[in-house]
Parts: C-alpha cells; structure tokens; sequence
C-alpha cells in the first residue's frame, strides 16, 4: 500500500541535542538548583511547625455574595444551589409534612419547583415524603417525550 502523504520530522524528540531531560539526573542534583537546596533565605518567610495562618477565620465583606466576582445569582446548578440553600439555612433535622425527625435522611423540597434562591421557597422533608410529592414524576416524564 502507498502512503498519500510524507511527512517530515524536523524534531525527533522533547529535547535538543546535547539537553538531558530532569529525570535522567540523580535525585537532588538539578544543575540550576545547585547551592540553593538546604539554604535558609529567611527565617520569618519561612514555614514554622504550628503558625497559624495570617488569613484564618476572615471573612471578607468585601468580595462576599453577590460582591464576589464569580457570583451567577440565580443561573447556579442544582448543587450549587442546594449547598448555598444548606450554607444559609442549615441541614434539615426533621420533615414539615409528617413531623418525623428518625428518618435517614432529610432534603430541601423546592416548593414551586423554579430553583431560586428565595428561603422561604424552601421546605425540610424527610426522604419518604419527598418520594411521595414526586411520584407521579415517572408517569409525567413518559407522557411528555414518548408518544
């Protein structure tokens, strides 16, 4: 079979002739790290065992919610939005429609369904019934996209 095309190589590897790659040195022996390893350059830039950083338990007002540069309001994804909805109004402990609090597990129901980011839009219910509310989702599904 002839090939159509013919390629020339110019470059037949990563590294110019002459140029060793890092891996092929002995460990610690970097050429353009020599004489610095094991320097002490300053002792209060440096790391000690046990210092506390600079910047622990600050919040910044400034750059907090919708301040903040990366802030997308209401266009969020469904798990952003439940862990801003937990961040604000704490982990469900027990179920407004049946009043249990021994369930496995408990979820924040969207009452209307839209996803925004309005609290009071936003109900604890435990997993059963949070099925319950759901359960003719199936049967919708099947009536909407198969014919």
């Amino acid at each position: 079979m002839k090939r159509r095309y013919n390629i020339k190589v110019k470059n037949k590897g990563w590294f110019k002739k002459g140029i060793k790659p890092v891996h092929s040195f002995p460990k610690g022996s970097i050429p353009w790290n020599k004489g610095l390893m094991g320097t002490h350059f300053s002792l209060s830039t440096e790391f000690k065992i046990g210092q506390k950083p600079w910047n622990k338990g600050k919040i910044y007002e400034q750059i907090k919610g919708k301040k903040h540069p990366n802030w997308k309001g209401d266009n969020v994804g469904y798990n952003a939005l439940h862990t801003w909805i937990i961040r604000n109004l704490g982990s469900p402990s027990y179920c407004k429609e049946c009043g249990t609090k021994n369930s496995k597990r408990f979820i924040w129901h969207n009452i209307d369904r839209r996803y925004l980011r309005n609290k009071k839009d936003w109900q604890r219910l435990c997993s059963k019934c949070h099925v319950n509310i759901h359960k003719n989702w199936e049967v919708r599904w099947k009536k909407h996209f198969v014919h």
